[in-house]
């Protein structure tokens, strides 16, 4: 047992008529920092073994991770994500059985992108019809599988659970990547991302039909030839056995004092990476720091999978307290040891609503909207009378030219609102400060002078392509703003807007503050542009002010329909002493990507919070046709039916297979959904909600 290794003392035991057993080697290594020596009994050559107390991974200049990508390197042998040695390499002869789907290894070049001529000036575009074809052929075959392991192994939920996984990211990144103008580097991770899902699922089922029943049998013999598989670094016997009765390749890691009877047939030098390991420019942030087998290392990656398209939670730039966004307690080890409490916390409630009137008095549902109110200021107080507040529960009002029709299911769904629900979190005197991610109309239409109103709707068709693409900028993390913020932003021109200096009191301060966020927004998102133009921007036409008003009622439903899920959801995975930390995370992520993937469906399944399909015409739950809006509806249904409260006798009516060929009954059971959503969203917010409209 020796304290130091050469090749010699490695090749003393060679003896080329006797059996390899697991423990031995056709071939053997040296890494001599780390004292060790590696043997493989079914390879001619060894990788380079990713050593290293403390990994970053990282996307490189491919999109991949490098050495530490199980798609490209063997990696040590994980017992949660046993399935990854069983990774098919990249074809290199015809008779390999991935050989006609070698698309799934294939590297995006900014060639593969076909551009229309408003995406050539932006360098957004979609993949080359050629190139997805060959991954529709690819993904046509793994999607059989899919359907074939479903049939053979019905019970086995631990696979079909991974399965549904990897089926919801091919569908989703070849939608992206055929459908959707992205940018090069966008495409580069979906198209990375698919093939990852695709090959995952291969390596998945290969394991659970042919592979898994031959690590069962245990043999210490050589299988008759190697899979040309991706294989594991092993230290200990158990995985070293099962790999090699499997016929995977085994490349089996020891330290120098372990050394004794082996007998190597042969020594090689450590085979370097041939992966890509140069980094991306802009480089890709570090999404995990910890050993290169850690359960939290596979679980990293598998969750950038999921979120590859930015399928994240918008509110996570939200920065809500603690008790919102870590909902478990972590134990010492690597098990979760404690119950957490509610994920919902009360005072995270403030942060997205629609831009309502703030008294908690009503008048008649036809009273016009209030205008800010005026500070006494000694003699010069005006003279005019109060004005009259309007009922925060009325819909928007119906003689203003610029408002967009109802929807007729949802038409004065606010007035059922019961403001003293036993479930209420807030009582009229506690009414958090509202805020919301785009105006709500009730700013553009609440003064009573067509010139303020213009003024504000130029405002926004001056600011919106602009913000929105803030909104969607992750990197941003912008923030919703209050109404008295918003009015100041809407009302802003090249010479109300902040000259400079320190300001002396609250009203100069979000003085300042709204012009920063103007200027912010045109300097980085529309640099040829200005945020300040010297003559007064067009007013636009009435029906483009229309799908205005219209986009930010549906902008702001969808913001706050998305809030409420996250605080309610009664289905969220929780913690549980038999899931390890990395374990619930990668469930955390699926989670929230399958009630993201409900409201995308509402919306005809559009996947960006702050895009509609169309400007000009009615799709999804607002479609104008009952048999179109039923299944967006049963999304609807489906996210709320975790969420906790009284629901409709009819509630149900959902199942019915024959529901789009009830329109009666059919709206009937999306009253009784609106009712509920707009009681459950008082309940947690403290006030109603903004109600999409049509067009």
């Amino acid at each position: 047992m020796a304290l130091f290794l050469t090749e010699a003392d490695l090749l003393k035991n060679k003896d080329s008529s006797a059996i390899i057993t697991y423990t031995d080697g056709l071939t053997g290594a040296i890494h001599a920092r780390t004292q060790t020596f590696i043997t493989s009994p079914n390879c001619l050559s060894i990788p380079r073994p990713p050593f290293g107390s403390t990994r970053d991974l990282y996307r490189r200049a491919d999109a991949r991770y490098g050495e530490d990508d199980p798609l490209q390197w063997p990696q040590p042998f994980n017992s949660s994500s046993v399935y990854l040695p069983c990774l098919p390499v990249r074809p290199t002869a015809s008779d390999h059985s991935y050989y006609e789907h070698d698309c799934l290894w294939h590297t995006l070049d900014s060639q593969d992108l076909s551009f229309t001529p408003d995406g050539y000036a932006t360098k957004e575009g979609v993949i080359r019809q050629d190139l997805a074809d060959r991954l529709s052929k690819s993904v046509e075959y793994v999607r059989a599988r899919h359907s074939s392991i479903r049939t053979a192994q019905p019970q086995d939920d631990w696979a079909l659970s991974l399965l549904n996984e990897f089926n919801a990211t091919i569908t989703i990144c070849l939608h992206r990547l055929t459908s959707v103008s992205s940018s090069f580097r966008s495409h580069a991770q979906g198209l990375v991302e698919m093939q990852r899902a695709c090959l995952y699922s291969h390596a998945l089922i290969d394991y659970v039909e042919i592979l898994r029943p031959r690590m069962s049998a245990q043999h210490a013999s050589k299988q008759s030839r190697t899979e040309r598989r991706m294989g594991a670094f092993v230290w200990n016997d158990d995985h070293a056995l099962s790999l090699f009765s499997a016929g995977l390749p085994v490349y089996y890691v020891r330290l120098f004092s372990d050394f004794d009877r082996q007998n190597i047939l042969d020594y090689c030098e450590l085979e370097m990476p041939s992966c890509v390991i140069t980094t991306a420019s802009p480089p890709y942030p570090i999404i995990y720091s910890g050993q290169a087998g850690a359960d939290q290392k596979f679980a990293a990656i598998r969750q950038a999978s999921i979120s590859c398209y930015n399928v994240e939670s918008p509110f996570q730039n939200m920065h809500l307290p603690g008790q919102y966004t870590s909902s478990y307690t972590i134990g010492s080890g690597r098990r979760i040891t404690s119950v957490a409490e509610s994920p919902a916390s009360t005072s995270a409630l403030s942060r997205s609503g629609p831009i309502r009137s703030e008294s908690s008095q009503a008048s008649t549902s036809g009273a016009p909207y209030q205008k800010d109110k005026q500070k006494r200021r000694g003699k010069h107080q005006a003279k005019n009378p109060p004005k009259v507040q309007r009922d925060i529960f009325a819909d928007l009002p119906s003689d203003h030219d610029i408002v967009p029709p109802p929807i007729l299911t949802w038409r004065d769904a606010n007035k059922t609102i019961d403001t003293w629900h036993p479930d209420c979190r807030y009582t009229s005197g506690q009414r958090p400060k509202v805020e919301t991610i785009v105006p709500d109309p009730a700013v553009i239409i609440g003064p009573e002078s067509r010139e303020r109103q213009n003024l504000y709707l130029s405002g926004w068709t001056r600011l919106r392509e602009p913000w929105l693409q803030r909104c969607r900028d992750l990197h941003t993390q912008q923030k919703p703003l209050t109404v008295a913020l918003w009015r100041r932003i809407l009302g802003l021109n090249s010479s109300s807007q902040w000259k400079g200096g320190a300001p002396q009191n609250p009203n100069e301060e979000e003085l300042k503050q709204a012009t920063e966020l103007i200027q912010s927004s045109f300097a980085q998102y529309a640099p040829n542009s200005t945020p300040f133009p010297p003559s007064p921007p067009p007013i636009p036409s009435l029906p483009h002010a229309k799908e205005l008003m219209r986009e930010l009622t549906l902008i702001n439903f969808r913001y706050q329909l998305l809030h409420v899920d996250e605080i309610v959801d009664t289905s969220r995975p929780q913690v549980s002493p038999t899931l390890t930390r990395a374990e619930l995370s990668v469930a955390l992520t699926n989670h929230r990507r399958s009630r993201i993937m409900l409201v995308e469906d509402m919306f005809d399944g559009c996947s960006d919070s702050f895009t509609l399909t169309s400007l000009t015409s009615n799709f999804g739950f607002a479609a104008d046709n009952w048999s179109s809006r039923v299944g967006p509806l049963r999304s609807f249904w489906r996210l709320m039916c975790s969420w906790p409260g009284t629901k409709a006798d009819i509630w149900d009516r959902g199942e019915d297979p024959n529901l789009p060929q009830m329109s009666g009954a059919g709206e009937e059971w999306e009253r009784a959904l609106v009712r509920f959503y707009v009681q459950t969203h008082f309940n947690v917010v403290g006030y109603p909600p903004v109600l999409p409209r049509r067009i």
